[in-house]
């Protein structure tokens, strides 16, 4: 019944919380001093120092803007899972300590060359960092199976029981140490990562993985060739559904903004499935359907799953989509398998591997998934959000906000009574919302600067080959960048500036003046 706080990403969805009738009882003051303490050292006074107080102002209420995700704690990550999956962090480790041996050879062989050397420092302590942290991973998972082999031996009774301790201490003892074998060490093994990524070493919305892809060698192995962890496919889809049951028990305690826009959710849990492969096939195998019959069966709310649709992805497995959707679910949802591909190769420099690999990062937009270059933070590239419907409010009174924060929140773009034509009140929208846009982008790249210099992310990082290789930490790493910046409420206010059009500066059945009386009454 705990969710985290996270007062050093941004100390003011915890105050929000505190002062709030969702705080437990006897627990207010103690989340005070926590966050009083995290405050000169958070991310939140490190950013506010470089805006004005009117920027801010304008951007931490959530009206036109997202507010920066140095305040409002809210980010999200794809973790690349895959090589940790097939090397294990030992395996990881060792990569790193061959980057490790070749920089420290390189600062002792003459001649001295101070810009080819200097920077070697850095790297070097980003690759211990990740090795400090890849061995606490593995201390920290083989902690639970000696508590497994400790219940089993000296406290459980029953047999059944007995024998499942014994197990889940085998399978913690070796991932994600070790390279996975079959589908319960994946299953394992990913369930530990994602914890460590999304929610220890610091918080990330989201559960974005194709996992169909990811876990289909394990499954095949386990499930369908029977060589390691032999299981039935019922088995397997059980599994599947235990997963689900743990994605619904975790959260993060969001402020006021987070909780009224995702009612009804912990977090933006959406993994994904389906689509084609790198060689233009159906990318559906069983493990699609049984993560599908996983979903109608158990009918959690969470997660969420994405349907890469194409026309060439199997007819049961369509008829499995369906299936959860007639249920009521509200899932899978289905996205544009060539949309979204062309939207990375061709728009932000994926490679025709790395577009068929992708996958949710939150809700809509696609993400590269696979071993490097995944998607590290909201602030790599794009991440932010411009409320269109808001601007056009603005747009219409002057920039200023009479309905939420009783503020200029954007500039003055004249008086709207003066509009003569169409173009007028369109040329006011554009300045607001280029102003939007502006404050918006500002934010976003400082706040990742201040992730870079302040929250890096060394286990994160040494999960990554591209990180790994060139000494850069995973806040840093741009290959392929994040592919949103979300326009909320577009369509609103292109209905608005359609029935302008016709009702007021065609037709002329209203006035301008009879618009405004009309906005600020209702």
């Amino acid at each position: 019944n705990w969710f985290p706080l996270y007062p050093e990403l941004g100390y003011f969805p915890t105050l929000d919380l505190v002062e709030s009738e969702h705080m437990a009882e006897g627990h207010a003051e103690e989340a005070r001093e926590l966050m009083k303490w995290w405050k000169p050292l958070g991310l939140q006074d490190k950013g506010e120092k470089y805006f004005t107080r009117e920027e801010l102002n304008r951007a931490y209420p959530f009206t036109t803007i997202e507010p920066p995700s140095f305040v409002n704690a809210f980010t999200n990550i794809i973790p690349p899972y895959q090589s940790v999956l097939e090397d294990g962090l030992y395996g990881r480790i060792k990569m790193i300590e061959k980057q490790l041996d070749k920089a420290k050879e390189a600062l002792q062989t003459p001649p001295w060359n101070a810009q080819e050397k200097l920077p070697l420092l850095d790297k070097i302590d980003l690759w211990e960092a990740m090795i400090i942290a890849d061995k606490a991973v593995i201390m920290w998972a083989r902690r639970f199976s000696r508590l497994a082999r400790i219940m089993a031996e000296h406290f459980e009774i029953d047999s059944k029981r007995k024998e499942e301790l014994i197990r889940i201490s085998d399978i913690c003892w070796r991932v994600p140490a070790e390279p996975c074998r079959g589908f319960w060490d994946a299953m394992q093994a990913k369930w530990l990562l994602y914890v460590v990524a999304q929610s220890l070493e610091r918080y990330g919305s989201g559960f974005s993985q194709k996992e169909d892809r990811l876990l289909w060698p394990y499954y095949k192995t386990s499930v369908i060739d029977q060589k390691f962890q032999t299981m039935s496919r019922n088995q397997a889809q059980e599994l599947v559904e235990c997963e689900r049951i743990k994605v619904s028990e975790r959260g993060a305690a969001k402020g006021r903004a987070y909780r009224e826009g995702t009612p009804g959710t912990n977090d933006m849990h959406v993994l994904t499935i389906g689509g084609l492969d790198e060689n233009n096939q159906d990318d559906c195998n069983e493990l699609t359907d049984v993560i599908l019959d996983a979903a109608y069966s158990l009918r959690t709310q969470e997660h969420s799953i994405d349907f890469r649709w194409h026309p060439q992805c199997k007819r049961e497995t369509k008829y499995r989509v369906f299936k959860c959707i007639a249920a009521g679910l509200g899932f899978p949802s289905i996205k544009h398998e060539e949309l979204n591909y062309n939207q990375l190769r061709n728009l932000f420099g994926a490679t025709h591997e790395q577009a068929r690999s992708w996958a949710l990062v939150l809700c809509v937009s696609p993400g590269i998934t696979g071993r490097r270059a995944t998607h590290k933070t909201r602030n790599e590239g794009g991440g932010g959000t411009i409320v269109m419907a808001k601007c056009f409010e603005l747009a219409l009174n002057d920039g200023f906000d009479h309905t939420c924060t009783n503020q200029q929140n954007g500039p003055h773009t004249g008086d709207p009574l003066t509009f003569k034509t169409l173009e007028d009140v369109f040329e006011a929208l554009r300045q607001q919302v280029a102003y939007a846009a502006f404050l918006s982008s500002k934010f976003k790249d400082i706040s990742r600067q201040i992730e870079i210099r302040y929250l890096e992310c060394p286990f994160i990082s040494s999960m990554d080959d591209a990180c790994v290789e060139k000494g850069i930490g995973a806040m840093a790493l741009t290959d392929v960048p994040n592919c949103w910046h979300n326009f909320i409420a577009l369509i609103d206010v292109a209905d608005s500036l359609t029935a302008m059009k016709r009702l007021i500066f065609e037709e002329k059945k209203y006035s301008l003046k009879e618009l405004l009386n009309a906005l600020k009454a209702n």
